[in-house]
């Protein structure tokens, strides 16, 4: 009987899991598209939210969710976001700032990253498969001849405007006017695709609305109670993305178009305020998120969420300017942990 070397076993294990981890990486938040790893999400204040969060956020995150929500942003902003996924395997991060120019435009630049290292390359088999198996002849020794990796990247450039106008219901006589807010957002993203000698590279396009009926009544810059909606639509140009390959392949990334509701209100006796949240994703995944947010005393935050058959958790610590924030995600290939920081100038 053949022994097995010591150690091989697990090497070729660890092997096994890399070449999973690089095929389904992105297939496990998405799809099976080019340019998936743009689906996995930004932020953990939105993941504890369950992903539904079209119509809540107004942070340098918007310029995933929805770039309407940058308007929101009254001076300046930056956030940075860690993810590892596969026990570590892989890594996800993101980084974006934004900056209030005035007359309610705001722009922001953003980046994110989806990085498998250390993938083991092997020489190929020699000899037939009926040899392999049943004399052991010209088997693998588990041994890599060395290592790749695989990385993805996207820049955004994105900007966005918002406008106040008063809105008027029911007779003159007795009419009920609601202050509203209106913003309107656009991203321009460049993709670049790096996978062991080969590149692919891509350029695309989000826009985003978003429109809340406010309370005149403040609360650190907040109105204390607002009801809003907002809808998104990512690769609004369905990006291509072009591979210097011989056959100058090209990965096409489908439009997602995702649209949500949320209400938030505050407590004047507790100082705290609780906002939900409902998204509606449309397209090939057609997943419904569903979050709450319970904010106490300006200081900390509790959240679930959900997105289909998966579950999240999350709390946030705010000091000031800077915010902390933390996510427990739940999924069938793995679990994750998400942590993320914000800086905001004016809170």
């Amino acid at each position: 009987m053949e022994m097995k070397k010591p150690g091989m076993t697990m090497k070729m294990n660890r092997s096994l899991l890399l070449f999973f981890v690089l095929i389904t990486v992105s297939s496990a938040f998405a799809g099976k598209y080019g340019g998936d790893f743009m689906r996995i999400g930004v932020g953990a204040r939105s993941a504890g939210f369950g992903g539904a969060f079209v119509a809540v956020v107004q942070d340098p995150t918007s310029f995933y969710w929805n770039p309407a929500g940058l308007a929101g942003i009254s001076r300046f902003a930056v956030h940075v976001d860690h993810m590892a996924l596969f026990n570590g395997l892989s890594q996800y991060n993101t980084a974006a700032a934004a900056l209030c120019v005035g007359r309610g435009m705001t722009i922001g630049l953003s980046w994110i990253r989806l990085g498998v290292d250390e993938i083991p390359r092997y020489a190929p088999l020699s000899g037939t498969k009926l040899e392999r198996l049943t004399t052991g002849i010209n088997r693998s020794d588990g041994q890599s001849l060395g290592f790749f990796a695989d990385a993805e990247d996207a820049l955004l450039l994105s900007i966005a405007k918002k406008i106040h106008f008063e809105l008027g219901l029911g007779p003159a006589s007795n009419m009920i006017v609601f202050p509203v807010e209106l913003a309107f957002g656009v991203n321009g993203k460049f993709i670049h695709h790096q996978l062991d000698g080969q590149t692919g590279v891509g350029q695309g396009l989000d826009v985003g609305i978003m429109a809340r009926a406010v309370s005149r009544q403040q609360e650190r810059g907040q109105a204390k109670h607002w009801l809003g909606a907002g809808v998104t639509v990512r690769d609004l140009s369905r990006t291509s993305i072009s591979w210097n390959t011989a056959s100058k392949h090209q990965d096409q990334v489908d439009a997602v178009y995702q649209a949500g509701l949320a209400f938030s209100t505050f407590f004047q006796g507790i100082k705290s305020r609780l906002t939900m949240a409902v998204d509606q994703e449309l397209g090939e995944l057609y997943a419904t998120h569903a979050g709450i947010e319970l904010e106490l005393f300006h200081v900390a935050a509790l959240r679930l969420g959900t997105t289909g058959k998966s579950v999240s958790a999350g709390a946030g610590l705010q000091f000031r300017s800077f915010r902390i924030d933390y996510a427990f995600v739940t999924h069938e290939l793995d679990n994750s942990h998400r942590v993320s920081g914000a800086f905001e100038l004016g809170r």
